[in-house]
């Protein structure tokens, strides 16, 4: 086990997604970070999508469900399966950059964080859609920097909740909530 770069298992849950589950597959082959696996989890698509995913069939765990599952219960499939020490979920419409997963993770290794999530840009690659968010009294939520140019180097935030596009946790939070 390397104790440096735990396994992490990015879990993909994809339904009818042939237009961008291929470009987000290619971009996680450029992942820089050491100790990971793919499973990818197909709710019945009935497109192309599991003729995509079979290309991937060498490199990626696929399962291929008889019915949809909906994203929890296909999360949930994929979880069951998964190896990791670290759970990640990602968005098959999600397109992530080579040192990603590194700075997804990196917080996690502290106990006082239980999961973390990515900064999503629109397509543009320049604005933010989300960086997590906070929750007020009246449970209305407000997402950070939402519209705003996404500036790199910003600080990682202490936030209410992250999006499940783009989310990281440890494997025994999972198995103790």
């Amino acid at each position: 086990m390397d104790h440096n770069h735990p396994l992490a298992s990015i879990i993909v849950v994809t339904f009818n997604s042939e237009a961008f589950i291929e470009r987000c597959l290619e971009s996680l082959s450029q992942t820089t970070y050491s100790n990971y696996e793919v499973v990818l989890v197909d709710n019945n698509s009935s497109d192309t999508t599991r003729e995509i995913l079979s290309h991937y069939s060498q490199t990626y765990t696929i399962l291929k469900n008889d019915e949809n599952y909906g994203f929890a219960g296909g999360v949930n499939r994929g979880v069951a399966i998964a190896k990791g020490e670290y759970i990640v979920l990602l968005n098959p419409d999600c397109v992530v950059t080579p040192d990603w997963l590194r700075h997804l993770l990196q917080p996690l290794r502290f106990g006082c964080v239980g999961a973390t999530g990515a900064s999503l840009l629109y397509p543009d690659g320049d604005v933010v859609q989300s960086a997590g968010g906070s929750v007020n009294n009246l449970g209305f939520t407000k997402h950070y920097h939402y519209g705003e140019t996404f500036n790199p180097k910003s600080k990682i935030l202490s936030v209410d909740y992250v999006t499940g596009a783009a989310f990281a946790t440890k494997r025994d939070l999972l198995e103790h909530a």
